[in-house]
């Protein structure tokens, strides 16, 4: 007894020890994540802050641009603000100003011959001029068309640089709107496409039309081709997962069931190593109970159809009962002497 006392003793102190070390080299090293991680949210704080230094600095130099006539580096410049900041004061305005001008500088209309007429009474074309600016800082779009469709009726000529200008902003922003607000893709691509006619559309709003028609043509073929399905909305679902359409399914939701669907579709042509592989996309995406139970009937199949491994026979080795068997050898027979 009096000898395993101290045996015990030294085992537990052993221990306490050890879970001390290992305690202070956890603390050690979360010290230094703790350290590692707030290195770089400094860094990531500086970077911003560079970056919203940068863009005030941009767009001064895209306002320069612009009043020496320099549009198109201007546009560059605007887009570039709205990459990093889409809300940042006065780019949207700007980006939309700049693109009316290069719009009108690139196809300029001809000046017909002034003719002598009486000073026509601007007083009504005026106010629907005004109502219509109003109405488009209200983001009241369809007000302000038909102000500017009843002034342009009125009078062609009035101020038509601006009012194309307000075509422009309320047809762009109206068709953003409608693809992500109220789900109406045909009915955003349709004024985006009228949008144009004033002015190139900038990159965001060009990005969303063109996302909106890939899921169309996806909805186009659901239930027909399943393969074209996931094809269209894996773009889609890469650059906007959310966008929706009237039915309430998602472009990454629509993506998912795609991907199941041409599965089952590779399943039935007994093609099961290429469901698996259309199992695990949809996987990496959500998880159901049916679409575990394919992956598990996929691999299984897949499995069945490898060729089988190659087995290898071992070379007997020598045991201490007895030597490993002499190869037989042949006796030589005699060549005859020439």
């Amino acid at each position: 007894m009096t000898d395993t006392q101290p045996t015990n003793v030294t085992k537990s102190s052993n221990r306490t020890t050890l879970w001390v070390v290992l305690g202070a080299i956890a603390l050690v090293i979360a010290g230094l994540l703790f350290g590692v991680l707030a290195g770089m949210n400094a860094r990531k704080a500086a970077e911003l802050e560079q970056i919203k230094q940068s863009l005030g600095e941009q767009f001064e130099l895209g306002m320069q641009e612009m009043d020496n006539g320099q549009y198109d580096l201007a546009r560059q410049r605007f887009e570039y603000i709205l990459q990093y900041d889409q809300d940042f004061p006065g780019a949207q305005e700007k980006l939309t100003e700049v693109l009316v001008l290069l719009s009108a500088t690139a196809t300029p209309s001809a000046s017909p011959t002034p003719e002598i007429t009486p000073t026509p009474d601007l007083r009504g074309v005026e106010q629907l001029f005004n109502d219509a600016q109003r109405m488009i800082a209200e983001s009241n779009w369809d007000g302000a068309q038909l102000a500017l469709d009843k002034l342009r009726k009125d009078n062609p000529d009035y101020e038509t640089l601006k009012v194309d200008g307000m075509y422009y902003i309320l047809l762009r922003n109206r068709g953003v709107d409608k693809i992500n607000v109220q789900h109406n893709l045909e009915g955003g691509i349709y004024d985006l496409t009228l949008a144009e006619r004033f002015g190139p559309l900038d990159n965001l709003s060009a990005g969303l039309r063109n996302f909106a028609k890939l899921y169309l043509i996806g909805s186009s073929l659901w239930g027909v081709d399943w393969a074209q399905v996931a094809y269209y909305f894996q773009q889609v679902a890469a650059a906007t997962p959310g966008m929706t359409d009237s039915s309430g399914y998602t472009a990454g939701g629509r993506y998912f069931i795609a991907l199941v669907e041409y599965g089952k579709v590779l399943l039935n042509q007994d093609k099961p190593c290429d469901a698996v592989i259309q199992f695990d996309l949809a996987s990496s995406i959500s998880s159901t109970d049916e679409l575990n139970s394919l992956k598990r009937d996929a691999n299984e199949r897949c499995l069945a159809l490898q060729p089988p491994t190659p087995t290898f026979t071992e070379t007997p080795t020598a045991t201490s009962e007895g030597s490993l068997p002499e190869p037989p050898t042949e006796t030589p027979t005699d060549t005859p002497t020439p």
